[in-house]
């Protein structure tokens, strides 16, 4: 029996405008059980290297984002792991980006790519879901063309609801340096640095063909300057995510980093709530590292479909000593605060890193990671109820996995997508939910 046709076999359709009925050929497992064997992710393994992002509709079809040599590819599944496309190319660049697919079908991309004087851009794009281009590349936004001395960073994360509407974060900045390389670099002189970088917002409505003016969530910049010393480091903004419901209410996480004290006061996991129709809620700190550096936050960011959310990031204690990274999590309800935080790993999974969040309609969840506490890297998986509870332990993926981004339908069923050491291609696991 082909993976296809044992996937199929234990898949889960929607019926009737939306009705969820099992298929009476063959017997559903428990919770958490696979729903048949792992699969390649990609139809051309020699194309790609791995999956850079992976998302799923409530209707449970999903698509993988997948790397390159020399280009971002993307490849559509229907709900039981049937491909629906090859691999369809997303843009002319190789790097990092993120993809979502809407409930209707359609896909929609972003990615980072140099324009002139290799200042770097945020782009979209979006796609049929047989993978045909729906208009030309979309420029969203980015940092303005850099000068001399000067380097641009940044990220970004997409989300799109069941209308097509969708949602870009990104951020973006400029590290610029007065006094050289000689100065800054090797510490023989005078060297002044700003640093200023922010996390933005845009949203397209009008099914993703009207864009909206782009809105800072949040500024670091910070003024240094060193003598006989040179410049290590800086303040930044990174790893913005953001998450959409079917009615396009949305939500956009994201951390801060600094370099000097008065930084660190604010140095975090940050979470903002929108409204379909784009109005902001109260801006709300996850986790502050504060002086004590308590914590350096990766987040990812779930949302169900009454507007609750779940925000996933990284912590490490203030102890210099002890060098564990562990995963923690905060559960936020549609209006109000969030619940206590909660640890998702086990105690001797303590070095994660690659954080991924998925959460059903109803307000179940998954969160992958990454995991390096024997040094040997591995993918692990852990369950959530509504409201954070643990539906059993910890699971490791796969033997040969190394990372574990996950995605989640409507109904709780989810997938896990990973890169396989072993047979050096992304590989993808369907499992029973919640």
């Amino acid at each position: 029996m082909s993976t296809t046709e044992f996937v199929s076999a234990w898949s889960r359709r929607v019926l009737f405008g939306g009705l969820v009925a099992l298929v009476a050929n063959s017997a559903i497992g428990a919770p958490g059980d696979p729903l048949g064997p792992a699969f390649a992710v990609s139809s051309d393994p020699g194309e790609t290297a791995g999956v850079v992002s992976v998302a799923r509709s409530r209707d449970g079809d999903f698509v993988a984002l997948l790397s390159g040599p020399s280009r971002l590819v993307a490849r559509v599944f229907a709900a039981d792991g049937t491909p629906r496309t090859d691999n369809f190319p997303i843009n002319g660049v190789s790097g990092g980006g993120d993809i979502d697919i809407s409930d209707n079908g359609d896909v929609v991309a972003c990615w980072l790519q140099s324009g002139p004087d290799d200042a770097l851009g945020v782009y979209a794009r979006r796609f049929t879901s047989e993978g045909a281009p729906l208009g030309d590349e979309i420029f969203v936004g980015g940092p303005d063309v850099p000068r001399f001395g000067q380097v641009s960073r940044g990220s970004c994360s997409v989300a799109v609801d069941a209308e097509g509407n969708f949602a870009v974060g990104w951020s973006e900045g400029q590290q610029r340096q007065l006094g050289g390389f000689t100065a800054c670099g090797l510490g023989r002189g005078l060297c002044v640095v700003l640093d200023d970088y922010e996390v933005k917002l845009r949203r397209y409505t009008r099914g993703g063909t009207h864009a909206q003016r782009s809105r800072t969530l949040a500024r670091s910049a910070e003024y240094r300057v060193t003598l006989l010393t040179g410049v290590f480091g800086g303040s930044d903004i990174r790893s913005v995510d953001v998450d959409m419901a079917p009615d396009g209410t949305f939500v956009a996480a994201w951390n801060v980093y600094g370099v000097s004290a008065t930084i660190h006061l604010f140095d975090g996991t940050y979470v903002q709530r929108f409204s379909a129709l784009g109005l902001p809620g109260i801006r709300q700190a996850v986790s502050l590292s504060g002086m004590d550096r308590i914590g350096t936050s990766i987040p990812s960011v779930s949302m169900a479909d009454d507007g609750s959310y779940v925000v996933a990031y990284r912590t490490r204690s203030s102890d210099p000593d002890d060098l564990s990274r562990n995963v923690s999590a905060r559960v936020y309800p549609a209006f109000g605060f969030a619940g206590r935080a909660f640890q998702v790993n086990d105690a001797g999974l303590n070095q994660s890193s690659a954080l991924s969040t998925a959460m059903d309609a109803a307000g179940n969840f998954v969160i992958g990671w990454s995991d390096n506490s024997d040094d040997n890297r591995a993918g692990y998986v852990q369950r959530h109820a509504r409201g954070g509870g643990a539906l059993g332990v910890n699971f490791e993926v796969d033997p040969g996995a190394e990372t574990a981004l996950v995605a989640m339908g409507g109904n709780g069923d989810f997938l896990v997508t990973w890169f396989d050491r072993d047979s050096d291609q992304a590989m993808a696991r369907l499992y029973n939910g919640p």
